[in-house]
């Protein structure tokens, strides 16, 4: 005679004794049903975060006038960022001068923070 299938088992195999042996049990669907689940509610979450956005402002297929608008809206832009890096490279040379004269002023012994500040504005 066959062994009892349910001897040497836990107790949640016990309650399905026909299912212990068998190759995908209950507990392993249980668990693709939730992954399911969750992958229904990441979805919807998605979707829900994408409904007010905007993906594709311009058309594919577009016309004479929307390619014009698209490369003089492309040229604003690079002009744009040309003059940000200017004036970033000016902020810069600024915060640079000011740190070496007041290099300079430190080393020719001027007392006092307002004395140095005053020296450093007047360079």
């Amino acid at each position: 005679m066959a062994k009892n299938p349910s001897q040497n088992s836990t107790t949640t195999a016990r309650k399905d004794p026909v299912l212990i042996r068998a190759k995908h049990p209950a507990v392993e669907i249980e668990s693709k049903i939730e992954a399911k689940a969750r992958r229904v509610l990441r979805e919807e979450k998605r979707k829900e975060l994408d409904k007010g956005r905007v993906k594709a402002v311009v058309p594919k297929d577009g016309d004479e006038v929307t390619r014009k608008a698209l490369e003089l809206g492309e040229r604003c832009r690079k002009t744009a960022q040309r003059g940000v890096v200017k004036l970033f490279n000016v902020v810069r040379a600024a915060q640079i001068k000011r740190e070496e004269g007041s290099r300079v002023v430190k080393s020719e012994g001027v007392v006092g923070i307002v004395n140095r500040e005053k020296k450093v504005t007047e360079m």
